[in-house]
């Protein structure tokens, strides 16, 4: 009898101690509990593009004897709905630059004594061509908006002083927007160097004085940029009353 009650009351303490660990697990459900702690798990945000912090700042290049920025043929024609270059949009970009690195290229198909070359090698030692190393340059290749278009968006990290890299990411979501995939023209290129040259378009002035190329005419959305571009040294005002 007293075996029995002895294995009883063992059987009944472990049962006991069992339901104890039971209710000291479980979440209190009660209204009112404190909720369990979140738990936070790491996220990982994709890395931005390479800034150029490693490199000297860029700025635009004096302006105030008012350079050319492009050319124009023997007639002094200008050839707005015509195509530019890779190397010739590199080649009108660069002297407008100062503090350009010097640099050596080591693209396959564009080397030293290429007509150009320095401007291509500038450009690439400062970080703003999308050609990475050992890729072909295709000199002669029609640029697309999307090169300027990069180009610009590179030149907004580097440029001093703030007022240039904010012309320059302006610029490049404007070309953006119309649409990347299309070729870039020469007057479409005029227009973007003017602005992002930072200099007044003096529209009147430009006129008075004829500086508008003979193969366009004032209907053309974009001649007075045009003119200013091909135009080299500072245009007077006209006298008063003309």
């Amino acid at each position: 009898m007293r075996k029995n009650y002895a294995i009883l009351l063992a059987a009944s303490l472990v049962l006991t101690g069992v339901l104890i660990g039971c209710t000291a697990r479980a979440p209190d459900r009660s209204l009112g509990a404190a909720p369990p702690e979140p738990v936070t798990l790491p996220v990982r945000t994709p890395l931005p593009e390479p800034l150029l912090e490693q490199r000297d700042p860029l700025s635009i290049a004096a302006q105030q004897d008012h350079p050319a920025l492009m050319d124009t043929d023997g007639n002094g024609s200008f050839y707005p709905e015509r195509t530019v270059t890779k190397a010739e949009l590199c080649g009108f970009l660069a002297p407008m630059l100062s503090g350009l690195p010097a640099g050596e290229t080591d693209f396959t198909d564009y080397r030293r004594g290429n007509a150009g070359y320095n401007d291509v090698a500038a450009l690439y030692a400062a970080g703003l061509l999308r050609e990475q190393a050992g890729e072909p340059f295709a000199p002669k290749a029609a640029a697309d908006r999307e090169e300027l278009v990069y180009i610009l968006h590179r030149l907004s990290l580097c440029l001093e002083p703030a007022s240039a890299a904010e012309r320059a990411d302006l610029l490049a979501e404007e070309l953006s927007a119309r649409g990347e995939e299309e070729l870039l023209t020469r007057g479409e290129l005029a227009e973007i160097l003017v602005r992002l040259s930072g200099r007044e378009v003096r529209q009147t002035a430009l006129f008075i004085a004829e500086r508008l190329p003979p193969d366009m005419t004032m209907e053309d959305g974009n001649w007075a940029y045009i003119a200013d571009a091909v135009t080299e040294g500072i245009v007077p005002d006209p006298a008063p009353g003309v």
